[in-house]
């Protein structure tokens, strides 16, 4: 068998960190009942009940992927990022839901280096053992209880140990290069608690990609909004398309981004956002992605009572949601139709002001557009006219950036807060970009140091 060592697996000890901080002895204390209104009575907050909890619909996370027979309503807490273990940074989640039975945890790191994706299946084991040993240990476990399982063909490990603040039952398993930790902590004195808690770590699915771009289609579908009318359509000097900087018919734009840094995998490619224009160049929707290439919302455009409008939606699914309750109602009148109006303003055939209203009819935010030279300033101003942020774009003869600015909105607008390069590296026979390389500027001790940061595409459709 081969020698699995320590230092090939160094971000372990932050799963072992989770185990080690499970335990709960009781439920968390609920908040305060609200004060009463009137004479009508206030019901009692309560801690929910597995035993009460309708687990039809599982809680699914398409950049996990992963489901769960939990509710996403009922998640507690929710976290996301890199975390540097050391060596390398890590990209993960982690999930929390309270329960009168316990607590469950749903944790996952992806070893960006790809290691564990290279390992034997006696180094996958030795990794899943020590793992789950390594949080026993510092949890103070006794009574440990432990064995090799499988999830389908996903190796894992599972224990169940006891510490003073009550039992624990513990999962791993490792698929590809990615480590799922899942953590029971089991309220004492709660009938039926353990079953419950291992009946939920049972539910735990890993899921096929198959299914995973299915259920996002359905929710992309679900989440589009109704069709805006496309006329009677408000006069504008140039359309969207102009604005953007396209040349040609523009029929629809795919955006995508390859990253080069960070704890994604080098090289993993992943859509940006998807915009459509009509005939007369102007947006009709636009899908916007988060990193991970997961669809996170979905705008339409076009003209209610002549007034360019668009309207949009989050897509539901693959995210955590934590659902506030209390605070007033909104009794402000909307328009239903749409969800903002857009005005525009030109100056020297160039795009000088973008104004947006809500669907109360107020001002919701403001963009300026200032030229010198080849440098475009961009300020954005929030609904009290306050500046709200400030960006600079330096052009190339083609009007493509090649430097963009962010300035400092906490405490001196004139100072350069980050600063990212553009190269392009290949355009198509309309002369629209196709790929360019992002070059983020770190400057330490008055040195510049350009840091590859990623490889963006656009794939450009046009009309006849």
């Amino acid at each position: 068998m081969q020698t699995l060592l320590l230092r090939n697996v160094p971000f372990l000890v932050l799963f072992a960190l989770t185990l080690a901080h499970s335990g709960i002895s009781q439920p968390p204390p609920p908040p305060p009942p609200p004060r009463a209104t009137g004479s009508a009575p206030v019901k009692k907050w309560e801690t929910p009940s597995l035993a009460a909890l309708k687990t039809k619909e599982p809680y699914g996370s398409w950049k996990g992927r992963f489901s769960i027979a939990l509710s996403s309503s009922a998640i507690t807490s929710y976290s996301a990022g890199d975390l540097n273990s050391g060596e390398a940074l890590r990209n993960g989640e982690t999930y929390t839901w309270e329960f009168r039975e316990g607590t469950v945890i749903v944790q996952y790191y992806d070893d960006s280096s790809g290691r564990f994706a290279s390992f034997s299946p006696e180094q996958q084991e030795q990794a899943l053992v020590l793992t789950l040993n390594s949080g026993i240990e510092r949890a103070k476990g006794s009574e440990v209880v432990a064995e090799m399982i499988k999830l389908g063909s996903i190796p894992g490990r599972k224990a169940r140990f006891n510490t003073s603040t009550g039992a624990i039952l513990a999962r791993n398993f490792l698929d590809g290069s990615r480590l799922y930790l899942l953590v029971g902590a089991v309220a004492r004195n709660v009938k039926d608690a353990e079953r419950q808690i291992e009946s939920v770590l049972d539910s735990f699915r890993i899921l096929p990609p198959a299914e995973i771009e299915t259920d996002i289609a359905k929710a992309l579908n679900a989440a589009t909004p109704k069709p805006l009318p496309q006329s009677p359509a408000a006069a504008k000097e140039k359309s969207d398309a102009e604005d953007s900087g396209f040349i040609g018919k523009v029929k629809t734009v795919i955006e995508e981004s390859e990253n080069l840094i960070g704890a994604t995998p080098r090289g993993s490619r992943h859509r940006s956002s998807v915009t459509d224009f009509n005939e007369n160049g102007n947006r009709t929707k636009h899908v916007s992605y988060e990193s991970a290439g997961i669809p996170f919302s979905v705008t339409v455009y076009g003209f209610i009572d002549g007034a360019r409008a668009s309207d949009s939606e989050l897509v539901e699914g693959g995210a955590a949601t934590i659902v506030a309750v209390g605070g007033p109602p909104d009794t402000t009148r909307r328009d239903p139709r749409y969800e903002f109006k857009l005005q525009y303003k030109y100056s020297g055939g160039r795009l000088s002001e973008e104004k947006m209203f809500g669907n109360d009819g107020k001002l919701w935010m403001a963009y300026a557009y200032k030229y010198a030279g080849d440098l475009k300033t961009e300020l954005v101003y929030d609904e009290d006219g306050e500046l709200n942020q400030k960006y600079a774009y330096k052009m190339d003869a083609k009007g493509n950036p090649i430097e963009y600015r962010v300035y400092d909105m906490a405490e001196n607008w004139e100072r350069v807060e980050s600063v990212t390069r553009y190269s392009y590296l290949e355009f198509d026979e309309k002369g629209n970009w196709t790929k360019r390389s992002v070059v983020n500027v770190i400057k330490e001790n008055s040195v510049e140091r350009a840091v590859p940061s990623e490889i963006e595409y656009r794939t450009i459709t046009y009309y006849p």
